[in-house]
């Protein structure tokens, strides 16, 4: 018997609530595969959808609320309006350099401070 596995395909920073509540909107989406590769966390409240660069927030009833420019979208109408046209102008090779150039420099400010914390003891 074929059993289907449902797997996260998105982890969230656990110290991030938005983050947190974005990572269950989507490893609970129905077309979660096709909408992981167009969000990517830079820092608390904004990211990087396809080529846009949007914050994301929640309301007053813990719902995610997305800004991008002056508007203002609930999470699904927002997915339903810009996930298409994103999806086609985004190809793997530049999430994946998008996310080592994010990584290096996470690691790098790390770095620093582990270097300002040696020098400040």
């Amino acid at each position: 018997m074929n059993e289907i596995i449902n797997q996260d395909v998105y982890y969230p920073k656990d110290s991030d609530k938005v983050d947190v509540t974005l990572a269950d909107f989507i490893n609970n989406y129905p077309n979660r595969e096709y909408i992981k590769i167009l969000f990517l966390r830079v820092k608390e409240g904004h990211y990087q959808f396809g080529k846009k660069k949007v914050n994301i927030s929640l309301n007053n009833n813990d719902q995610l609320v997305v800004k991008l420019q002056s508007k203002t979208y609930g999470i699904k109408e927002f997915i339903e309006k810009y996930s298409k046209s994103e999806f086609d102008k985004v190809d793997m090779k530049t999430i994946v350099e998008q996310f080592c150039n994010m990584f290096s420099m996470q690691n790098m400010m790390n770095r620093q401070a582990n270097i300002h914390n040696k020098v400040k003891n």
